[in-house]
């Protein structure tokens, strides 16, 4: 099934007619996107579509107060004409029996009188079809059941109901009865007891005071007793879900004020201080270690040229004590070589050059000498080496370092100060935060009820079946020893063996297909997580639905271990998981996804579902969920963009070609 255009005509804030073109590009261009801020019209695209499809038989109605024609007249734009009223259009291509055909639904309403008045015209291939208009309720099933409807639109709402332990196990039974048909197996149930009573009621036998008719009796007045107390407890359960609804919309509206006002930072602002202090602390360390240092040899530091010309002198002056000190050594030698000459005889010519040439080669090597005293012996001049060439530059290395890690701490300490000295005013914000804590325990009061009542809902539950099936048996053997009426008593027998074949036919077709779903699911949820060792395989329970996830050492993992994005993850791998499981090639329409997951589950979202979830996706967002970067990554698998882009004065949405920036620019 592909949808290829979409018409609003006066439906909810759209004022006037709006058509929107859905055709997919090529198979790797799967997303419409449509961009709108929170309470812009996003849901009313997604309302609209399951209107448009169901009518009376959408459940998008069926959650509001009032009748199906009451929430018409609600859809209704408040600025239209009433008489001419609201619509909807859709267009879309379906395979049936092995030939693609395009059909066109058109359904308006308009107000007459005190009253609504329904139209719902099909085209089918060009032309206009009463037969299927008529039969409409029939035929779409055919398309779309409205039973696996749930498994292909759905919101956040309902990704955040799932992802909750105590509801989530009621949506995937209703899911999975939905999905394999089962509300029908268990209708056929009902009628059959409702065709044994009458036809017992009929031959008189209840009437009887024998023991096995009180028998049967006691038993009846306990199982009706039962039935009503279960209907109490589902109706106690269903007023504690409401309420826990009504106070985690309340809690998320105070926390988003709160975020708005600061609130955050405010209850951050101990840590704030606590942070600041210490980075004082170490910044006062830090100062004592420099004016340590600063105490020691470091201003020496400012002598480092000095020093080295210093060492250069030294270094001059020691080498001309050095030369000296030769110089007088070779006077000496040469004095005894003049002796040791003259003792040989030598003649007084050769005597004479020789004397002539020590004399000339000493005056030489005088001449080279400076003459002055050495500065500084050997060991100081070391010294002064090692402090110019290693003691200081650590030193200055040392204090260069510590006094960037003191610029460092100093920056996020005037960081800490700027966000204290920008907190919120704490007379507005304490009233805030208490009453935030006070719907935080009254969540947690109604989640705690809710957690005792379900468990006395299984006991009871138990306990009902028990008795069910003796009551079965009772009416068995009544109808075997005390019925008269042959046909009375064959009808009675086979509608027992019926329903107890149903029940086996109701566990079989979900021990059958449960594992299949188990596997879809596990296979959906792994591609979504980005701990790809969390979790090794899921399990759900064919009696409770709820759902078990076991890690790498086969250790069960419970759900609220999860954190509450792994748990959303969780919710959509099911859904995900069960819409394959359906077998059928269905558009995907999400709206507001991305809502309360972190930055890394969205982007696992971006790029591992919203490309493949479905032939067609249609995603409904906010600018915060999908943003530009968040865009720029789903583009290559964007077809269509759209804007509805709300006037707050006018109260109407208006739709636009392009993304949020898109427009802008």
């Amino acid at each position: 099934m592909i949808l290829d255009r979409f018409v609003l005509h006066n439906f909810g804030p759209y004022l006037g007619r709006h058509e929107i073109d859905l055709s997919p590009a090529p198979p790797k261009r799967p997303v419409i996107l449509f961009g709108g801020m929170n309470g812009g019209g996003k849901t009313s695209v997604l309302n609209a579509l399951q209107l448009v499809l169901y009518g009376r038989r959408a459940d998008i109605w069926k959650g509001s107060e009032g009748s199906y024609d009451a929430f018409l007249r609600k859809c209704i734009h408040r600025r239209a004409d009433q008489q001419e009223g609201a619509g909807i259009e859709l267009t879309f291509r379906s395979s049936l029996q092995g030939a693609e055909q395009t059909i066109h639904l058109s359904r308006y309403w308009r107000v007459v009188g005190s009253s609504i008045r329904e139209s719902l015209d099909v085209i089918r291939d060009g032309e206009l079809d009463t037969v299927l208009a008529e039969n409409w309720s029939e035929w779409v099933e055919e398309f779309i059941p409205a039973r696996v409807a749930p498994l292909f639109f759905f919101d956040g709402e309902k990704i955040e109901a799932m992802a909750s332990p105590a509801k989530s196990a009621e949506i995937l039974k209703a899911a999975i009865h939905s999905l394999l048909g089962l509300d029908i197996v268990d209708q056929l149930k009902t009628d059959l007891e409702i065709l044994e009573r009458r036809k017992r009621k009929e031959s008189g036998v209840e009437k009887n005071d024998s023991p096995l008719v009180q028998k049967a009796r006691d038993l009846e007045r306990d199982h009706e007793k039962q039935e009503e107390r279960l209907g109490q407890r589902h109706q106690a359960l269903a007023v504690l879900r409401n309420e826990s609804e009504r106070l985690a919309k309340r809690l998320a509206d105070l926390e988003r004020q709160l975020e708005q006002q600061g609130g955050a930072i405010f209850e951050s602002r101990h840590k704030f201080e606590s942070d600041r202090d210490a980075l004082l602390k170490t910044s006062r360390d830090l100062e004592d270690e420099l004016r340590g240092i600063a105490g020691s040899g470091l201003p020496l530091a400012l002598t480092l040229p000095m020093l080295g010309q210093m060492e250069e002198a030294a270094k001059s002056t020691h080498d001309t004590a050095v030369q000296t000190t030769v110089l007088e050594v070779l006077q000496e030698r040469d004095g005894h070589l003049l002796e040791r000459i003259r003792t040989l005889k030598a003649s007084k010519g050769l005597l004479a050059s020789v004397s002539a040439f020590l004399d000339e080669d000493r005056k030489q090597r005088m001449a080279a000498g400076s003459g002055e005293s050495p500065l500084l012996d050997r060991s100081e001049l070391t010294r002064v080496h090692a402090l110019r060439s290693h003691v200081l530059p650590t030193e200055l290395a040392r204090s260069r370092n510590l006094l960037k890690k003191l610029d460092d701490i100093e920056l996020q300490i005037q960081n800490f100060e700027r966000k204290l000295a920008g907190l919120p005013d704490e007379e507005k914000i304490l009233p805030l935060l208490s009453e935030r804590d006070g719907l935080r325990e009254e969540v947690a009061q109604v989640a705690r009820k809710q957690e005792a009542l379900m468990e006395t809902l299984r006991i009871d539950t138990a306990e009902h079946e028990r008795c069910k099936r003796d009551l079965d048996a009772a009416r068995q053997s009544l109808a075997e020893t005390m019925l008269d009426d042959e046909d009375t008593k064959r009808l009675l027998q086979h509608s027992l063996k019926a329903r107890a074949t149903l029940d086996q036919f109701r566990r079989k077709v979900l021990e059958g297909h449960v594992q299949r779903i188990e596997k879809l699911a596990l296979e959906c949820f792994s591609t979504l997580m980005r701990k790809q060792h969390l979790v090794r395989d899921l399990r759900i329970d064919a009696d409770s639905f709820e759902v078990t996830l076991q890690g790498e050492a086969g250790e069960v993992v419970p759900a609220d271990k999860l954190s509450a994005g792994e748990r959303q993850l969780l919710a959509i791998g099911l859904l995900w998981g069960l819409g394959r499981a359906s077998g059928r090639p269905l558009p995907t329409v999400i709206d507001t996804p991305l809502g309360r997951l972190d930055s890394s589950h969205r982007q696992n979202l971006i790029d591992r579902y919203f490309p493949f979830a479905s032939h067609q996706v249609i995603l409904l967002s906010t600018d915060e969920e999908i943003d530009q970067d968040y865009h720029r990554k789903l583009t290559p698998h964007i077809a269509r963009s759209y804007l509805l882009d709300f006037d707050d004065r006018k109260q109407i949405t208006t739709v636009r070609d392009g993304y949020f920036w898109e427009v802008a620019s």
